[in-house]
């Protein structure tokens, strides 16, 4: 890569880094995986290049009440059931304005990730978690990973162990970047990192539980995600059925909660440069109660009402 490229993707870099950040912002250094010429243009200036970062900021949903304590669960229960969808399921398509060759769009429109229904009206990427557990299993911290392809982030959302490392990755040979906040409001930054690279790589360190919206910066605008960071262990996403199950669990009465976020598009913006910003409606949140018994399987199903 010659000098002049390297200052290019630096320059570039420091200003993705910037966009959108708002009062009680983290900045992070950038790190790189295979990312060697930008790696070494950046080595003298003190950038840290590999390894695990930690981020900051304030969780923004309750996951669980008090402290969780880990100990040995014999005979536990089992809870398993189906997440469907009620309503218009129709959503609004997202207009490309940028890359719209590298992303392999056809008619200049994307359509969204945010609601996908499947058969017998399931809900996918439904978060099932029991908010009120206090003891019980350990949580498995396995690395998570959040890949941007086609101009999507890949998975759309995943539950991350606190305490566990998150790789980003950019599948795409175009300028992309990961901003992370701790609320749907985007008012605190959890992490923003700029990967102008083919297939560069950052990892981070989750370091608290929340719910964690991501967006790209880089005139992407329809490209979002969720990590759902996790202090306990009971917590699934439903699959494309809308099906789900935990194991494992202490027997006794527990609060259950689904999650599903905002589908509908409740304001669109067009900007100056002809690309659009979207903002979308509160996300949706049932709660049962459930008693579960020794040895035994549970079933407990939600509807989500579209609004």
């Amino acid at each position: 890569m010659t000098m002049k490229k390297i200052i290019h993707f630096a320059i570039v870099v420091s200003l993705i880094s910037t966009i959108g950040c708002k009062s009680k912002s983290v900045r992070e250094p950038l790190v790189t995986g295979n990312a060697d010429s930008l790696k070494n243009a950046l080595e003298n200036k003190g950038e840290k290049k590999g390894g695990a970062e930690n981020t900051g900021g304030s969780a923004s949903t309750e996951i669980v009440s008090g402290e969780y304590t880990v100990e040995e669960v014999k005979n536990g229960g089992t809870l398993s059931g189906k997440v469907t969808f009620k309503g218009n399921a129709s959503v609004e398509d997202f207009v490309v304005v940028k890359d719209a060759d590298k992303c392999g769009v056809k008619g200049g429109k994307l359509k969204s990730d945010r609601l996908i229904v499947g058969p017998g009206g399931g809900l996918a990427n439904t978060w099932i978690s029991i908010a009120n557990i206090s003891k019980g299993k350990a949580l498995e911290k396995k690395e998570a990973l959040l890949d941007q392809k086609g101009c999507f982030y890949t998975p759309h959302i995943q539950l991350v162990a606190v305490g566990a490392k998150a790789r980003l990755k950019n599948s795409d040979p175009i300028l992309h970047n990961v901003h992370a906040y701790t609320d749907e409001g985007k008012s605190n930054n959890l992490f923003n990192e700029a990967m102008p690279l083919k297939d560069q790589e950052i990892v981070k360190e989750i370091t608290q539980a929340g719910v964690f919206p991501m967006v790209c910066d880089a005139g992407h605008t329809w490209m979002n995600a969720y990590f759902i960071a996790v202090n306990h262990p009971y917590n699934a996403l439903t699959d494309n059925s809308g099906n789900y199950e935990i194991k494992d669990i202490p027997p006794g009465k527990y609060k259950i909660r689904a999650w599903h976020e905002g589908y509908k598009v409740t304001n669109k913006e067009k900007k100056d440069n002809g690309d659009y910003s979207y903002t979308f409606e509160p996300p949706y949140i049932v709660e049962k109660e459930v008693e579960i018994k020794p040895g035994v399987k549970t079933e407990l199903n939600f509807e989500i009402v579209g609004r």
